[in-house]
């Protein structure tokens, strides 16, 4: 009997890899100046070399799991990374302020991977989205297809219109990535209430990588 389980139990272990589809493993990736940023890759193994699918989030790169592993089940690698700042990964997330050369060392770390075939592609929408036009400007190695959804490519457009920032945007994405201080609440999601919470506008706006740094935070939240 006990040889019986043990039998199963190899045989489930053995069709579990041999899927490649739930086989995970997190490595800690140094960047240029030194920061480990927490990469999951999905189905990689040496034995074999495939093309690679990354993603890069600030939303926590487990939220891809399901996505990566259909991924895997069509043949790639599939590679999803906490961006710096974020969850598992180390440093501090000033929005996208990092992902060109964050982008390009990571991928250059899969192209040099035994079970990459130096062909890189990359999905996400929203900031996953937005991150990949920055190695492809940067001709990052191996990146030979982006698809970015709901994701412009002017970052000024997202965020400013006529001019002014976007306190709605910013107050209710940028506390998701950078929560405020202990003692202060969040904004709920409309804008009147969002308007309200002056000390939390206040702590995004110091937090944000697109305003203008010669003026104030208390200029920015006497506009509310």
């Amino acid at each position: 009997m006990t040889f019986s389980v043990l039998c199963l139990l190899h045989l489930l272990a053995a069709g579990f890899l041999a899927q490649g589809a739930t086989f995970l493993q997190t490595h800690r990736v140094m960047m240029r100046d030194g920061i480990c940023l927490a990469t999951d890759a999905y189905g990689a193994t040496p034995e074999e070399r495939r093309p690679v699918l990354l993603m890069r989030t600030p939303y926590d790169k487990g939220r891809a799991r399901a996505s990566a592993e259909r991924f895997v089940a069509a043949g790639y690698v599939a590679v999803v990374q906490d961006t710096r700042g974020a969850y598992a990964s180390e440093g501090r997330y000033v929005h996208y302020n990092n992902d060109d050369q964050d982008g390009f060392d990571t991928l250059e770390w899969i192209v040099q991977q035994p079970w990459s075939n130096g062909k890189v592609g990359m999905w996400g929408s929203s900031h996953p989205g937005a991150v990949q036009w920055l190695p492809a400007a940067g001709r990052a190695p191996g990146l030979v297809a982006i698809a970015p959804t709901a994701a412009p490519s002017s970052l000024y457009h997202t965020l400013y219109q006529g001019g002014a920032l976007r306190l709605g945007l910013t107050a209710g994405a940028g506390v998701a990535i950078n929560p405020p201080p202990p003692g202060i609440a969040a904004p709920i999601p409309t804008m009147r209430n969002e308007l309200k919470c002056v000390h939390c506008c206040k702590h995004v706006i110091q937090s944000s990588h697109f305003l203008d740094l010669n003026l104030s935070a208390d200029f920015y939240c006497h506009l509310l």
